[in-house]
């Protein structure tokens, strides 16, 4: 009789696994808007702000808790938003309109850069008085233009590029290095933002934001998943990225860790300097424009509909490790240990990789209680092949018997563990 009730227990969990609930790290913050959110800055982690279309800008004192409306002036959509302080920002957009503010966005002033044909895309200043931006103007091809006294006066050079060659994105690591790329697939570096010195990308699919972590180490990421790298500023490489969805955005707030988002809420995470790339939930099917983080756990992303949303983990479940980076031949759950337990029990697992088998998989582990009810999900993410483990506390939980099921997009296994108090 206890056989067959166990049997029927762990048959009940692979029953109900389709109304399991998910869980994410990355969490939806209220921005009272629906407009589509380009592009997102903080200084620190509690003061930051978002620029999108329509001539909206949102601010937060208290890391997004609470996001207010600002009032910018326009209504032009605004493409690119960047900060050096708490107080001096920058924000630009259609018909070559440049915002500045000097206290923090209570005031927004109008910094025209002359160029009313100009769409800019993206802007960068690597102190309060030297800036850059870049974008495309119309009958004149893509431009930059180029400050050097805080945006009282900016000086543009246009080029004679195809079309497609949008200037999409510009990052200065320093004063004196910068890159920019383009929708046509196209890199150049530069010293000073207007000689440009061409670099082979080996792609050509457009190229949607660029960043460096020095004048030496830079990403780049665009149009089906291209995720491309350098560690000499000049020789680049792509690397896999798993997705085919356009990565809008791409930083690092250290050297080995960053994270790229984008289409259908794609948020990818790398720790190993761009080396393997992971994908995180986002919690959101809305595609993502912008992301930052202010160290290797705060972090935001902004997209369509309003969307903002906020993880204080890095984006990963806490506790779980990755304990190997070895590839398994098959998905393997491991028995808990120690078993009994008291308070708390770690759990291993495998999950496979190989010709045949998705780089990524849908891993969840969920605990259930002995009469086959959901309890908690202690798992739920996008994992690459390799060994796992996770600690497990149970100290809020009572004595008794329960079930841990690991499930993937190949299958899915039971085990049992026993609670002691």
């Amino acid at each position: 009789m206890k056989i067959i009730k166990i049997i029927s227990i762990v048959s009940l969990i692979f029953m109900t696994a389709g109304i399991c609930y998910s869980q994410s790290p990355w969490t939806t913050q209220i921005s009272g808007t629906t407009e589509t959110l380009n592009s997102v800055s903080f200084s620190g982690t509690l003061n930051g702000w978002v620029s999108g279309n329509n001539g909206i800008i949102l601010n937060t004192t208290n890391g997004g808790l609470n996001w207010n409306i600002q009032n910018s002036g326009v209504n032009v959509n605004l493409q690119s938003i960047c900060f050096v302080n708490i107080l001096t920002g920058w924000t630009v957009g259609a018909t070559g309109i440049i915002l500045k503010t000097i206290n923090g966005g209570q005031v927004w002033s109008i910094q025209q850069s002359g160029f009313p044909n100009l769409t800019l895309y993206s802007i960068d200043f690597t102190n309060a008085l030297s800036g850059f931006a870049v974008g495309f103007e119309t009958d004149l091809g893509p431009a930059v233009a180029k400050t050097t006294n805080g945006g009282v006066s900016w000086i543009k050079l246009n080029y004679d590029l195809p079309a497609a060659n949008i200037f999409n994105s510009v990052h200065f690591p320093s004063s004196s290095s910068g890159w920019i790329v383009t929708g046509g697939g196209r890199i150049y570096s530069t010293a000073n933002g207007f000689i440009l010195i061409p670099q082979v990308s080996g792609v050509t699919g457009a190229l949607s934001s660029v960043f460096f972590t020095d004048n030496f180490n830079g990403y780049i990421t665009g149009a089906g998943g291209i995720i491309l790298r350098t560690f000499n500023g000049s020789t680049w490489f792509q690397v896999q990225s798993g997705v085919t969805a356009e990565l809008n955005s791409v930083f690092f707030p250290v050297s080995s860790t960053g994270w790229t988002c984008g289409g259908g809420g794609t948020i990818l995470e790398t720790t190993n300097s761009g080396v393997n790339w992971s994908s995180q939930n986002s919690g959101t099917t809305q595609t993502l424009r912008s992301i930052v983080f202010t160290n290797s756990s705060i972090g935001w992303a902004v997209g369509d509909l309003g969307t903002i949303i906020n993880t204080t983990t890095g984006g990963s479940l806490t506790g779980i490790a990755q304990i190997s980076n070895s590839v398994p031949v098959k998905e393997n759950l491991f028995q808990n240990y120690p078993n009994p337990f008291n308070p708390s029990t770690k759990i291993v697992f495998e999950i496979p990789g190989g010709k045949g088998i998705a780089r990524n998989s849908l891993v969840k582990l969920i605990l259930y209680d002995a009469a086959g009810r959901e309890v908690t999900t202690l798992v739920n993410a996008q994992l690459n092949p390799g060994k796992y483990e996770i600690e497990f506390d149970a100290a809020k939980y009572s004595s008794g018997v329960y079930y841990y099921k690991l499930s993937t997009d190949s299958k899915s296994e039971v085990k049992k563990m026993v609670l002691v108090k």
